[in-house]
């Protein structure tokens, strides 16, 4: 940016020699520096358009990289809740077929053909 306030400057006081010359000299210095300017001008915009992207991108990449590590770091709970899950419903599972089991231990269904009292 610094280089384009020095060639805004150079170009501001070679239009101005020019301007104190007796007639245009299309040879001079200042008007070639005055033909210059519109170019060089572009040129400065072009490079300060540049850089505005160039700082842009790089404040999406580390946007980018900070999404993908918390998506990573989701995936990870997320991973790790599946695992906690299935454990709690292998551990429910068991839980519910020694219940079950014992419950059958304490009431015997009645043999067949056998009639209960009442």
């Amino acid at each position: 940016m610094n280089k384009l306030l020095v060639v805004g400057s150079v170009v501001a006081l070679g239009l101005g020699a020019a301007a104190c010359t007796s007639g245009p000299d299309k040879n001079s210095f200042g008007s070639r520096l005055q033909t210059q300017g519109g170019d060089i001008s572009t040129i400065g915009q072009k490079w300060s358009k540049g850089e505005s992207s160039v700082v842009e991108g790089r404040a999406l990449i580390k946007k980018g990289e900070g999404n993908v590590d918390d998506g990573e770091a989701m995936v990870s709970k997320g991973k790790s809740q599946i695992s906690q899950g299935e454990r709690m419903v292998r551990d429910g599972e068991r839980q519910k077929k020694e219940a079950e089991e014992a419950y059958r231990t304490l009431n015997p269904a009645p043999a067949a053909g056998k009639a209960t009292a009442g």
